[in-house]
């Protein structure tokens, strides 16, 4: 299984190394966006999915704790959650995988890089998204800090900086 933080080229090009068989997970309403970006950068996407047979899209629930738009136990152990981050993309997605040496927050590009994590930097979304992104950004931020031991990996910045995004 493949699950994708969203479907803007830059994130989905490593699919072409994997079978065709491979699932492909991404957050509701993914697919279906029709942004200008995607429809300059949509075909590099398109070309690197094609094969794949229909995306999967996940199905959030209600957060009962009221901190993200929604979410999803995906294998109903607690060892990984898709966090719904609407904003970047209508269906943008982070994930909260449970390791053997910590728990990890991969938020994509809801956070691109640690300046945008520790400035409150806006992101770069239409005007009309700018709302849910600099929500879903804060949501994210807001569980960092109540979860000190969490590892955050941002959607643009090096391995090497990773560790300083707390």
């Amino acid at each position: 299984m493949v699950f994708l933080t969203h479907l803007h080229f830059d994130h989905v090009g490593g699919l072409v190394d994997l079978p065709v068989t491979t699932p492909v997970y991404v957050g509701a309403g993914e697919a279906q966006e029709r942004s200008r970006v995607n429809l300059v950068l949509g075909r590099p996407a398109d070309a690197a999915l094609r094969g794949y047979g229909p995306l999967r899209e996940w199905r959030f629930q209600p957060d009962p704790d009221g901190r993200f738009a929604g979410v999803l136990d995906v294998f109903g152990d607690g060892s990984i959650w898709a966090i719904s981050t609407p904003g970047h993309s209508a269906g943008s997605t982070a994930y909260l995988v449970n390791a053997v040496d910590g728990p990890k927050l991969v938020v994509g590009d809801a956070v691109s890089t640690r300046l945008s994590w520790e400035q409150q930097m806006p992101q770069p979304v239409a005007p009309a998204a700018r709302a849910d992104a600099e929500a879903s950004a804060q949501r994210l931020r807001n569980f960092a800090a109540a979860h000190a031991n969490v590892e955050v990996f941002l959607g643009h910045q090096s391995r090497s900086e990773q560790a300083e995004a707390r």
